[in-house]
């Protein structure tokens, strides 16, 4: 009789992960509790900040729909379009940038990983900002970004779960996905737009 091997136990657990979060989507009231605190979110951020070459931004519930997200931008330089975005900061950024968005899910200890395209266009009234958000993570030069964040999510005992698995219905008719049960209210492929006045640079205008 032939014997499991070690990716039997891998796929077991996977499943086990996979059960826990369509059981989170069905109970997002009950299972709320279960998510992340400020804290600890803090240190995940100063975790990846210390061990990766990037901007670390953190967005708490409200911002992008009702979970934590982390955005590791890919960049040295002194701010980014993020930050211009949010007004942490009020130099504009040179060129496009690529971000890794980490998110936790306020409805479990769940985390998924997706990568943004930022763009900054100038013109006279002011500046438009642009997220083009993935499925998933397409860029290969976020791979390092990728595997430093999955080796703290597992120290962590977080659950990572594919962009591919939380595109599968949630049970319910609304939200009808994983995704925007336990993430976010939008599909993973969305273009985000704002544009900051320039008589009004710390407010934001976003459609």
């Amino acid at each position: 009789m032939a014997s499991c091997g070690a990716s039997c136990g891998v796929t077991r657990e996977r499943e086990r992960h996979r059960q826990l979060a369509r059981q989170a989507a069905l109970t997002r009231q009950e299972s709320a509790l279960e998510g992340f605190t400020a804290a600890e979110l803090q240190r995940l951020a100063r975790a990846l900040g210390a061990a990766l070459p990037c901007r670390v931004v953190t967005l708490g519930p409200g911002v992008e729909g009702p979970s934590w997200w982390l955005h590791l931008v890919a960049t040295v330089a002194p701010t980014s379009w993020l930050e211009r975005r949010e007004g942490l900061k009020l130099q504009v950024p040179e060129g496009p940038e690529t971000s890794l968005r980490v998110g936790l899910s306020a409805f479990g200890r769940f985390a998924t990983l997706q990568e943004v395209r930022w763009l900054g266009l100038r013109d006279p009234d002011g500046l438009w900002i642009e997220a083009r958000r993935a499925a998933g993570v397409e860029d290969r030069r976020l791979q390092t970004f990728v595997k430093a964040t999955q080796g703290l999510l597992r120290r962590e005992k977080i659950t990572a779960l594919d962009v591919a698995f939380l595109l599968e219905p949630s049970g319910s008719p609304e939200p009808p996905t994983l995704w925007q049960a336990l993430f976010d209210p939008d599909l993973p492929e969305t273009t985000v737009g704002c544009f900051l006045p320039e008589e009004l640079s710390a407010a934001n205008v976003c459609v």
